[in-house]
């Protein structure tokens, strides 16, 4: 009995072996670096660059084929009968790739690979400002309040890797260490400011990393950070927006200020500012019972801006649907 168990373990076993020896993997350097073509091989130059495909396991015979990503069918490349395989741009652009081994009475095919042309995107700036905290005022200019802060980001963070961020306009490309307006130390694709320059980078794709890109001058962003007249509106003893209610919120016309305990029935001055900075609506001398008609603004989330006789602010949200 013994012996029969024994011989069934080893049958078993022989069969795993044999089942994981025919299972043909192909592989290669840059296979699946980015994380968006897991299965492609992605090529720094559509012409000159290539990839060297392998095999992960030995077998006894090996025919590759390979097919047009548009097409149906796949078929052999002549005298591709080893474990690897040179795909180059010039040839083998968009096309897929598979193996077909053999290993015993075992017959197996691996997986598809494409060979794909180089993923590329111009660099791009986005900035993220803290609400009514900026104004901009021209094309690429924005004054912001002392004391925010502004994040820099490259919008293809995805493509990118190594940056050199900027606080004026570089003097030399690539950068040199000696240029004056280059920010010591910031290399991610990120970066949170507080001081006025005129902001951009310079960066290299991850994964081809002597491809770099300027972003181009005109698209740096200039960043005035000053004591601006707009960053004064409900700065002065903000009460907390729970002590000031705007009501019906969300609301699609009219909208009415209320608050717990504010003991005021007039409010000297009503602004209502947008999520750039910019003033939309103004009243003077407000009762605190009458409506404030917003249906003709858009939709969007404002910031209300109060005061009373005695030039104390309120502050709060709303949101016209």
């Amino acid at each position: 009995m013994k012996k029969i168990k024994t011989l069934l373990l080893f049958f078993v076993f022989s069969a795993t072996i044999n089942a994981q020896d025919c299972s043909p993997i192909i592989t290669s350097p840059r296979l699946g670096f980015l994380d968006f073509a897991p299965d492609s091989v992605v090529l720094c130059n559509e012409e000159k660059d290539s990839e060297l495909l392998s095999i992960s396991n030995d077998f006894d015979t090996y025919q590759w084929y390979r097919k047009y990503f548009t097409s149906d069918a796949f078929e052999p490349v002549p005298g591709a009968t080893s474990s690897t395989l040179l795909a180059t741009g010039l040839n083998d652009m968009l096309h897929h790739f598979k193996v077909v081994v053999t290993k015993g009475k075992c017959t197996a095919e691996s997986n598809f690979v494409l060979i794909d042309g180089y993923a590329y995107a111009f660099p791009s700036i986005v900035a993220e400002f803290e609400e009514g905290s900026f104004k901009n005022t021209d094309a690429g200019v924005f004054n912001i309040c002392n004391g925010s802060k502004v994040q820099l980001s490259n919008f293809f963070n995805l493509l990118y890797g190594k940056h050199t961020w900027y606080r004026d306009i570089p003097t030399v490309i690539p950068p040199a260490p000696e240029d004056p307006g280059i920010i010591p130390g910031e290399t991610s694709s990120s970066i949170t400011v507080t001081e006025s320059g005129i902001y951009g980078f310079y960066a290299c794709t991850e994964y081809c990393p002597t491809n770099c890109e300027l972003l181009e001058t005109d698209a740096f962003l200039s960043l005035n950070f000053g004591s601006w007249e707009f960053c004064t509106l409900g700065t002065d003893d903000p009460i907390l927006d729970k002590d000031v209610i705007p009501y019906p919120n969300p609301t699609t016309n009219l909208l009415f200020l209320g608050g717990k305990d504010m003991g005021i029935n007039l409010f000297k001055e009503i602004n209502i500012i947008d999520m750039t900075g910019k003033k939309i609506k103004s009243l003077t001398n407000h009762i605190i019972i009458n409506p404030i008609n917003v249906s003709d603004i858009s939709k969007g989330t404002y910031l209300i801006v109060a005061k009373d006789q005695n030039n104390k602010s309120y502050r709060s949200r709303f949101i016209k649907k």
